[in-house]
């Protein structure tokens, strides 16, 4: 029953991973959601997959600060170009229907939403706000 549970864990891990390249070319996060659950699931079982999740958080970390510095003209910057990508966004997906336009759109709104959570540390006050209200 053990090794079969290792082996289905692994085949899920496996899957997820190949799978996240095909998917991402979608709006959001794609693929990487996916990436990171794939190596989730082979972590349970092997210890190189344990450091990696390990070296991935630690750098994702460090990749979030670095693109939201917290420096003011840069965050002036970030929320002007959110509302800007939001409202193309909008304004697109009122007035065109076709698949490229609305691919776009999608694509563009997903750009603002995640330029606004991370700039300032909204997404961070949020869930910390979020847990205080859940206790």
């Amino acid at each position: 029953m053990k090794r079969l549970r290792h082996i289905i864990f692994d085949l899920i891990g496996v899957t997820l991973i190949a799978l996240s390249p095909t998917l991402g070319w979608l709006p959001g996060p794609g693929g990487i959601p996916l990436l990171l659950a794939g190596l989730g699931f082979l972590s349970i079982n092997h210890n190189w997959a344990k450091k990696l999740v390990v070296y991935v958080k630690e750098n994702g970390i460090k990749l979030g600060k670095f693109i939201f510095h917290e420096h003011p003209a840069v965050q002036a910057a970030y929320d002007i170009f959110s509302v800007l990508f939001m409202g193309i966004g909008i304004y697109l997906i009122s007035t065109y229907t076709q698949n490229l336009t609305l691919a776009v759109a999608i694509v563009l709104l997903f750009t603002a939403l995640t330029l606004f959570l991370g700039n300032r540390k909204r997404l961070d006050t949020f869930s910390r706000w979020l847990k205080n209200k859940l206790k």
